[in-house]
């Protein structure tokens, strides 16, 4: 199995009613909801299952309708018919309060149900936050990446870097070594922000990306730790734009299914930690 990376934000909203509970605590009531969470995102139709919990982490299921033709036996003439099929993916939240290990998902990377997990996870988001802002919160998803791939990115694009834009969620938990963090905290306390963006253009794709400049060097160590986007527009034939969610940090293993472990719990919960190492 293969499995790409995310981390998750909640952040404080205007709420009329006050929920005293930890934030935490609310979402993880959210993700164990015995029914399913069926939503749409465009023209199809998604659905979110809660499996099970185990420790801090919520096992879970997100599939997509699609339809089947079936002819059906000689005696009705073969006539078709359809039936509906779900097929699904793995979808693991890792509700640790432990900044270096909380606040993730891990997400099963079968191409052929979703192409890109992180738009799935988008519309969950959405889905989710119908039900989350009740309680004075919004959840924000960002995937992980390497630091290296953007600086090689730079690299290979220098002379024809039009744009680069950095885009931050409200300040995580992540342990950096820099003040990146208690500045993006202070712009929240101040400006009551969620997110920040900050872009640099020079418009004859001459921009300069120096690696020392530590604006840039500390924002994107926070984005690729999760905490936001980057993108880059690339001048040329058909000006492209490359970022972030297009080098989404993917990882595989050496098991074909989940739910074979899952039947026994120490052996799912050592799984579980190994995906999220």
């Amino acid at each position: 199995m293969k499995f790409q990376y995310f981390t998750f934000f909640l952040n404080p909203v205007a709420n009329l009613f006050e929920d005293k509970r930890e934030k935490i605590e609310i979402l993880k009531e959210i993700l164990k909801t015995e029914k399913p969470i069926t939503y749409k995102k465009g023209s199809t139709q998604l659905a979110y299952v809660f499996k099970r919990e185990s420790n801090n982490h919520i096992v879970a299921r997100l599939g997509r309708k699609s339809l089947i033709t079936r002819n059906l036996s000689p005696n009705e003439q073969f006539q078709e018919t359809q039936e509906e099929n779900w097929p699904y993916c793995e979808v693991l939240f890792n509700l640790d309060k432990d900044p270096e290990k909380g606040q993730k998902i891990a997400f099963a990377f079968k191409s052929y149900i979703f192409s890109s997990p992180y738009e799935q996870l988008k519309g969950l988001a959405d889905e989710i936050n119908s039900h989350l802002m009740m309680s004075g919160y919004v959840i924000a998803i960002s995937p992980v990446t390497k630091e290296k791939k953007f600086w090689d990115l730079i690299k290979e694009n220098r002379g024809k870097i039009e744009k680069l834009s950095l885009s931050f969620n409200a300040p995580n938990l992540f342990n950096l070594k820099n003040n990146f963090n208690e500045e993006l905290k202070e712009a929240q306390d101040k400006l009551n922000l969620n997110k920040a963006t900050i872009e640099f253009e020079n418009t004859l794709g001459q921009l300069s990306v120096p690696e020392d400049d530590e604006l840039i060097k500390q924002g994107v160590e926070y984005i690729t730790k999760g905490g936001g986007e980057y993108s880059l527009k690339i001048k040329g034939r058909g000006r492209k734009v490359i970022s972030s969610k297009d080098n989404i940090e993917t990882k595989a293993f050496d098991f074909e299914d989940l739910e074979i472990i899952s039947s026994t719990p120490e052996l799912l919960e050592i799984t579980i930690k190994n995906i999220f190492e």
